[in-house]
Order: structure tokens, then C-alpha cells, then sequence
């Protein structure tokens, strides 16, 4: 065991999830999320939307709790409509895989009781902020997923 947790920080963030080892077990799984959908383009780094994806799995499949799940999709829409919105992104690819993501995230987000939607409805809201400027790539998907939020934030509230 020692040496499989030796082996790579993936193996050490698996362990630490589905352990319930150290504090926030999110934590890794969104600095790796924040990484990829905010990269510094002051550092030259790009954006990677699998990457970003990947940690979502990699969480999914080390516990794959529903919310923690859904609080790593929301953090991932946070994340990327914000990066979108701050530097004007042009990237259809990106923008579908936050629809996509958004998606995804309305599926799992009704299932969950209303008491562990309060990280998700905060950050929801923030993630509305952004969506504005973004909102111009998709729109018929964008619409349909509006949709499905509102119909979300209207059971909950």
C-alpha cells in the first residue's frame, strides 16, 4: 500500500477521497479543475477542458459521492464561464463542454436533498454572472439548459 501511495500524487489524491484522509478531499480535484479552465496566460499556459474533466472522473471514481459531485460539476461551470467572461474566450470547444458540463450537473443537482444545495445555489449564482457573454456560441442548447436550471432553482427555493 505504501508503495502504491509512493507512487504518484494521483495515486495519493485517490487514497486521501476515498479514504476521507485530511481535510477537504475536494480540494486537490479543483485546484486541478481551476488549473485547466483558469490556466495564467501571463505563464503562457493553455486551457485544457479534458483536463479539467479528467478530475471530475478521477473524483467520481475514487467516491463519486453526489455532492461532492455536484460540487465540483458547479465549481467546473464556476470556473470556466468566469474564465470565459474575463478574457472574452472565442473557443466554441470550450464553451460546449461548459454546456455540456452545465448539463450534466442539472441531472445530478435534483436528486440531491435541499440541504446540500446550499454551495450549489451560491455558486450558481455567481456562475449566472458570467454566462451572459457566453450565451452567444449556443444558444438553443443555452436556452434549453436555462431552462432546466430555473425549473432546478424553482424546487429548491
Amino acid at each position: 500500500m505504501q508503495d502504491l501511495y509512493a507512487a504518484s500524487k494521483d495515486n495519493q489524491t485517490f487514497l486521501h477521497a476515498r479514504l476521507s484522509l485530511g481535510g477537504d478531499v475536494l480540494k486537490p480535484y479543483k485546484a486541478t479543475i481551476d488549473r485547466w479552465l483558469w490556466p495564467d496566460l501571463f505563464k503562457n499556459q493553455d486551457t485544457s477542458v479534458s483536463k479539467a474533466k479528467k478530475a471530475i472522473a478521477d473524483y467520481k471514481k475514487a467516491v463519486g459521492q453526489a455532492d461532492d459531485l455536484a460540487e465540483l460539476m458547479v465549481f467546473y461551470c464556476e470556473r470556466a464561464s468566469g474564465f470565459g467572461s474575463d478574457v472574452g474566450l472565442q473557443d466554441q470547444g470550450y464553451f460546449d463542454a461548459l454546456v455540456r458540463m452545465f448539463e450534466q450537473a442539472l441531472k445530478v443537482l435534483p436528486c440531491l436533498p435541499a440541504a446540500e444545495t446550499s454551495y450549489s445555489l451560491k455558486n450558481w449564482k455567481s456562475f449566472t454572472k458570467s454566462v451572459g457573454i457566453l450565451a452567444m456560441g449556443s444558444a438553443t442548447t443555452w436556452v434549453t439548459c436555462c431552462r432546466g436550471f430555473c425549473r432546478w432553482l424553482s424546487a429548491i427555493t
